[in-house]
């Protein structure tokens, strides 16, 4: 197995789980706001939406490159 492997995602959500999209995005915003160091905000909120899109609906992409 290569080494350089840091982690692996396993996507489940809807298939073997189901999650309460207000906690999901409780969780992804506060995420977010920890990396960056600014408050959740309207703001913030916004800009993690736009990066959404951006990176093709990835949260992963998004928490990588904050």
């Amino acid at each position: 197995m290569p080494q350089n492997i840091k982690h692996l995602w396993f996507d489940f959500s809807a298939t073997l789980a189901f999650i309460d999209a207000a906690r999901r995005d409780q969780l992804r915003y506060s995420t977010y706001a920890e990396l960056t160091g600014w408050p959740v905000s309207p703001a913030l909120i916004a800009e993690y939406n736009n990066l959404y899109e951006k990176f093709d609906h990835s949260n992963t992409a998004i928490i990588k490159f904050a």
